[in-house]
């Protein structure tokens, strides 16, 4: 688990925000300041969001630091390692990780401001803007891909 000095990491994005906002269960501020600490760390903030390059070369230190967080203050519920974990387990399949997270409901994804934001939602729920998107599309799907396996190689799930 994150000791108290642990929360910047070695290309300086500092994480105190995020671990406060999760601290407070403010979930989905929590889920905003994890897209903005990830795009710092990626060196995409004036892009505003991260392509499947910036994904499969993402700083390790930093993705535990943003899953470690999610899953210490959501006891297990949330993190990019739960979310990977599903993704595998339903063999790649966004669409059905989407169903299963709660991203799609009847085969229609789910806009950001129908999101849920607390631990009613299903496990893997959040964080959802970790890679700059707010809506589905084939990209976010190719993205996401990116990302889980990322977590994979990183073995952070």
């Amino acid at each position: 688990m994150l000791k108290q000095d642990e929360l910047i990491s070695t290309i300086e994005t500092d994480y105190s925000v995020l671990r406060d906002l999760l601290a407070a269960e403010n979930w989905k501020e929590a889920d905003l300041e994890t897209s903005a600490v990830m795009l710092k760390a990626a060196g995409r903030e004036l892009e505003g969001w991260c392509n499947s390059e910036c994904l499969k070369n993402f700083p390790w230190e930093d993705l535990n630091i943003v899953d470690q967080l999610w899953v210490k203050y959501s006891s297990g519920h949330f993190g990019f390692s739960v979310q990977t974990r599903l993704y595998f387990e339903v063999g790649e399949d966004f669409g059905k990780l989407g169903d299963l997270v709660g991203w799609r409901v009847v085969d229609r994804w789910l806009d950001y401001s129908e999101r849920r934001f607390d631990l009613a939602a299903p496990a893997g729920h959040l964080p959802s803007g970790g890679v700059g998107y707010k809506r589905w599309t084939r990209w976010v799907e190719a993205n996401y891909a990116a990302l889980a396996h990322r977590v994979a190689e990183c073995q952070i799930c």
